[in-house]
């Protein structure tokens, strides 16, 4: 099956925010997104939806083209600051008006896992990308969430986020030219530090690739020589660090992870996937930790959550999703009893 591409419609939306598209024979998708960002092949628009709200949100030079796009940044910032973005979008060629319409069906809502009601509503189409829609609220208070996306001749999924101080929560979901849903997840800072993501954008595009390789299944998110960043969640994106560790639990080598658990743990101790791992890298306080886990909410990674074995409730876990899903309506996540 040949891999999903972007559409006629969304190369003129790039070319008309001034980036190029390469078009020629053996070069795919291949786009020019930033002064940043370099050359990036076999691009998906889920991964210029998020380079665009890394845009949105970043407070120096460049990326003026990606801002284009018109994601609304968020409308607050700080070390308490915390919130959730989501963007939709449809790739490939479709039918006039298709896009659109598709687009306007869309509906996202959030909610506490007791049940309590975070917002609710519909997307508002980007005027500098047409293909693509977003919805953003603001949270009084961060902790573990749930996300209910509509997505108009799809069943209504929901995601497992977590909602972290500081924070911003980013869900990108688009719809694919093979019908497949491309899913990813982002938590970037709203008060940069001096080392942090939004102080080196390339950074970015560190993120996208990991999450992809990992969603891939491939045994190691980066090369050998980059897993120093993917650890570094501190100055980039907690859930970089979180690809890491599952890729080395996976290769078996959990004391490179134990080295930096501790670290993680104490900047983010509210990622409950960051629990999951301490218990993996230390079988003797296994259940010290995933109990911590649990109290934190759901594992945001599918792989995460299947770790916690009973004290999860894994029926109905959307087959194939990296990242923890369920078709809607469904039982309680996570036993209350746990």
């Amino acid at each position: 099956m040949p891999a999903p591409r972007l559409g006629d419609s969304q190369k003129q939306a790039l070319r008309d925010r001034d980036i190029n598209v390469d078009d020629a024979p053996g070069k795919p998708n291949y786009v020019y997104p930033s002064e940043l960002l370099g050359p990036t092949a076999g691009v998906r628009l889920g991964s210029l939806l998020a380079y665009a709200a890394y845009a949105a949100n970043y407070t120096g030079p460049y990326f003026t083209k990606l801002r284009s796009f018109r994601v609304p940044p968020f409308p607050e910032r700080g070390d308490q600051a915390s919130g959730v973005l989501a963007l939709v979008g449809v790739a490939g060629d479709r039918e006039p008006g298709k896009i659109e319409e598709f687009l306007h069906g869309c509906r996202a809502s959030l909610q506490r896992s007791g049940g309590e009601s975070l917002g609710e509503g519909s997307f508002d189409l980007l005027s500098g990308m047409p293909a693509a829609a977003a919805w953003q609220t603001v949270l009084a208070t961060p902790g573990p969430l749930y996300a209910d996306l509509y997505l108009p001749a799809f069943c209504v999924t929901r995601y497992a986020l977590a909602a972290l101080p500081g924070r911003l929560t980013v869900l990108v979901a688009v719809v694919e030219d093979d019908g497949s849903v491309d899913v990813q997840q982002f938590l970037f800072p709203l008060s940069p530090g001096e080392r942090d993501l939004l102080k080196d954008p390339a950074n970015v595009r560190k993120v996208d690739i990991a999450l992809r390789a990992f969603a891939a299944g491939e045994d190691s998110p980066l090369a050998e020589s980059d897993l120093k960043d993917l650890l570094a969640g501190l100055q980039i994106d907690p859930l970089l660090a979180c690809v890491a560790g599952y890729s080395l639990i996976r290769d078996g080598e959990p004391k490179r992870l134990a080295k930096v658990l501790n670290k993680l743990t104490a900047a983010f101790p509210e990622l409950p996937d960051l629990w999951v791992l301490a218990g993996l890298c230390d079988p003797k306080s296994s259940e010290d930790r995933f109990a911590q886990a649990v109290r934190r909410g759901v594992p945001l990674f599918a792989e995460g959550l299947r770790a916690l074995g009973p004290r999860a409730e894994l029926a109905g876990l959307l087959p194939g999703s990296v990242w923890s899903a369920w078709p809607v309506p469904r039982a309680a996540l996570v036993r209350p009893d746990s």
